[in-house]
């Protein structure tokens, strides 16, 4: 199982993405666009025999239908965090 782990973009300079919509520095930056370009990426090793399965953690339903427009593969599980001392 191959997850995403949040869905939002990694605002670190020091670790800034290559892809423009994932990149908060380029004025191309989208979150919805990103999290699309990424699960594209996860289909593509999904796809391609490197993951048995593929999904999401920490997702709200905003970020789900983010993937669920682009109208291919499901995330198999949307991982969250429950536990007694959470917020």
């Amino acid at each position: 199982l191959l997850l995403i782990h949040w869905p939002s973009d990694n605002t670190s300079r020091s670790h800034s993405s290559t892809d423009p919509y994932c990149n908060s520095n380029n004025t191309l930056y989208s979150a919805s666009k990103c999290r699309q370009s990424t699960w594209k990426a996860y289909e593509y090793i999904f796809n391609n025999g490197g993951a048995k399965a593929i999904g999401v953690s920490n997702y709200e339903s905003n970020h789900l239908q983010d993937i669920l427009e682009m109208n291919s593969l499901i995330p198999s599980v949307n991982q969250v965090e429950f536990h007694g001392y959470w917020h």
